[in-house]
C-alpha cells in the first residue's frame, strides 16, 4: 500500500510535476536577498527565484490566514519594517513594480511574485476600513478638509498612477500609499487604511 502512488507514477497512471524552488548556489537575486534579510526571519518564510524569472515565497505562514494581515503590517513580532525604508511587504514589492498572489506549487501554498500588470484603477470607493477594524468609514476622512472630491481626484489611470497621485497629493493624508493584491492601502499616522 505504501508504494502504490509511486507505482502509479512509474506506470504513467498518475503524474507529479515537481518545480525546483531552492537554487543550487546561494541566492544572487537582490530582491530575494532584501526580502530574506528583512521579512523572512519574523515570518519563517523564504523568497526564491525560479527558472522562469518569477519569485516565490514559501513557508508555513503563507498558507495561514495571518498571511494577508502580514502583507499589510508595518511590523511583525518585534521587528519594525519602517526602519528598513519600507513600511510593509506590499510597499516593498510596489517599489520594484512587483505584485504577488497566492497559488499552489508542488502541492504547497506559495506566494508568487511577478511584475505588476497595468490594470485600470477602480472608481474611488466611498468607504474604507483599517487593518484593526472592519467598520466602514468615509473616504472623505482621508482628505485634509474632509472633502471626498480631494480623494476622488487621485483615482485616475491605472493603480500605480493612483498610488502615485495619493502619495503626491497635498490634500490627502499620508504619503505611504501602495498596492496590496487588489487593494490600495496606506499608512497614515499609526493606522493602516484599506481602500
Amino acid at each position: 500500500m505504501r508504494d502504490k502512488f509511486s507505482q502509479m507514477i512509474q506506470h504513467g497512471v498518475a503524474s507529479f510535476n515537481y518545480t525546483p524552488i531552492a537554487p543550487e548556489i546561494p541566492e544572487q537575486d537582490p530582491i530575494c536577498r532584501i526580502y530574506n534579510n528583512i521579512f523572512s526571519i519574523p515570518t519563517d518564510t523564504h523568497m526564491s527565484l525560479l527558472d522562469d524569472g518569477s519569485r516565490i515565497i514559501t513557508g508555513r505562514m503563507v498558507a495561514k490566514e495571518q498571511w494577508t494581515e502580514f502583507l499589510m503590517s508595518n511590523s511583525w513580532g518585534s521587528v519594525d519594517f519602517t526602519t528598513s525604508g519600507t513600511w510593509c511587504l506590499c510597499s516593498f514589492l510596489t517599489q520594484y513594480g512587483l505584485c504577488g498572489k497566492l497559488e499552489h506549487l508542488n502541492g504547497e501554498m506559495v506566494y508568487r511574485i511577478t511584475p505588476c500588470v497595468e490594470t485600470e484603477c477602480p472608481t474611488c470607493p466611498t468607504h474604507m476600513t483599517t487593518i484593526d477594524s472592519k467598520i466602514p468609514q468615509s473616504v472623505a476622512g482621508l482628505a485634509i478638509d474632509n472633502n471626498i472630491i480631494r480623494v476622488k481626484e487621485c483615482f485616475k489611470g491605472n493603480m500605480m498612477e493612483t498610488v502615485k497621485n495619493l502619495n503626491e497629493s497635498l490634500w490627502v493624508r499620508g504619503n505611504n500609499w501602495t498596492i496590496c493584491e487588489d487593494h490600495i492601502i496606506g499608512l497614515v499616522g499609526n493606522k493602516i487604511y484599506i481602500l
